[in-house]
């Protein structure tokens, strides 16, 4: 029984291990395995490391078959099977992407040191700006710079470093970046844009508007005159300059036709000045110039009107719309929104007289029939 007895522990045993052996057999399977698709696209970064879109790719096929988990043991096993900076940069593309900068700088410094070349370095200093490590971030980009052979790679850089040195109180170092930045790249608009986002961000509002100046001296596009116009304008209101923003959006007005969209924007944008200083009376003048200068503005009369009801200037704010339903007949939208002025001052009997003529014109919207039953 004794001798039995140990025989069965003995093979409990055995086979315990086994199963445990086996298990961590698989475990280390499942960390190592990778599947068809992801071995495409890993063969490809690892001659071509990169953290864009053929690396998303990557990691959307891992996930296919595996964990974030096993993709980490993964990237780390293959570093030590190259001796290529690609492990490296894989594995901090991979801990950006989760959100461990400091572990992701840990794998670029060590790219970086075997082979420091600029594209390695400005990923370097991306993450250190994130970790605050300015001064080493200042000091890679500087180094990327020098050795940088390729346009696209030198405008992020100067951007970067243009950030950095704002970030750091450094504005004349900033200043001077951009203007080498535009200097070499004199028609490029997109830099200008973000070169203006960038100091509206950090406050710098003055030259926010130079910027904008100078990218409104190469816009040719109508449209795009017209934002950059709205946008120059929102700026000086950032800063408290409103007068100067009310100019702008006055002047952006005779460049919109009327009831587009455009027009609606440039109005919303103009009663935000006025109402955010608490001077809702003024709107009433500037709405009246605006109609003075440009009485074809049927909106703009509307806005009046509306106005005028909220000072209980009744008898002004009804003529004005009379007028406007007069020299726009057939106009249903502004018909609706006569009647419903005439409703909101208890005018209701001359609004059913108004919405009887707008049902026999339209017999077959019954909308206008239920908008009577209203009345």
């Amino acid at each position: 029984v004794c001798r039995f007895g140990r025989v069965w522990v003995l093979s409990v045993i055995l086979v315990l291990s086994i199963v445990e052996v086996s298990s961590l057999y698989a475990r280390s399977e499942d960390i190592e395995k990778i599947n068809a698709k992801a071995e495409k696209y890993y063969d490809l970064l690892s001659e071509s490391p990169s953290g864009d879109y053929l690396y998303d790719r990557f990691y959307d096929a891992w996930l296919d078959t595996g964990t974030v988990e096993g993709l980490e043991k993964f990237l780390k096993a293959n570093i030590s099977k190259t001796s290529e900076i690609s492990g490296h940069l894989l594995l901090a593309f991979f801990y950006e992407r989760q959100g461990k900068d400091k572990e992701a700088l840990e794998h670029f410094n060590e790219a970086s040191i075997k082979e420091p070349k600029p594209d390695v370095l400005y990923q370097k200093a991306s993450v250190e700006a994130r970790l605050s490590k300015f001064d080493a971030a200042i000091s890679d980009l500087l180094e990327a710079d020098k050795a940088n052979e390729d346009k696209e790679l030198s405008v992020k850089i100067s951007k970067l470093l243009a950030k950095i040195y704002i970030r750091t109180g450094k504005k004349d170092s900033a200043a001077d970046v951009w203007q080498k930045l535009i200097k070499s790249n004199p028609n490029d608009e997109e830099i200008y844009e973000d070169m203006i986002e960038l100091q509206v961000s950090e406050g710098l509002y003055d030259q926010a508007i130079e910027t904008s100046d100078q990218l409104l001296k190469i816009t040719k596009d109508s449209y795009k005159t017209i934002m950059r116009q709205l946008r120059k304008a929102d700026i000086y209101q950032y800063s408290g300059k409103n007068e100067q923003a009310l100019e702008i959006y006055s002047k952006t007005l005779t460049l919109v036709g009327q009831g587009t969209w455009l027009e609606n924007q440039v109005c919303s944008q103009v009663e935000r000045v006025f109402r955010k200083q608490d001077e809702i009376r003024s709107l009433q003048g500037y709405w009246e110039k605006i109609i003075k200068d440009e009485p074809q503005r049927v909106s703009i009369k509307k806005k009046l009107a509306q106005l005028l009801l909220q000072f209980d200037e009744t008898d002004k704010a009804l003529d004005i719309y009379q007028e406007i339903v007069r020299i726009t007949p057939g106009d249903k939208i502004n018909q609706q929104a006569y009647i419903q002025a005439l409703r909101s001052v208890s005018q209701t009997s001359k609004a059913i007289e108004l919405m009887e003529q707008l049902c026999k014109q339209n017999q077959d919207d019954r909308e206008f029939l239920i908008e009577m039953a209203d009345l």
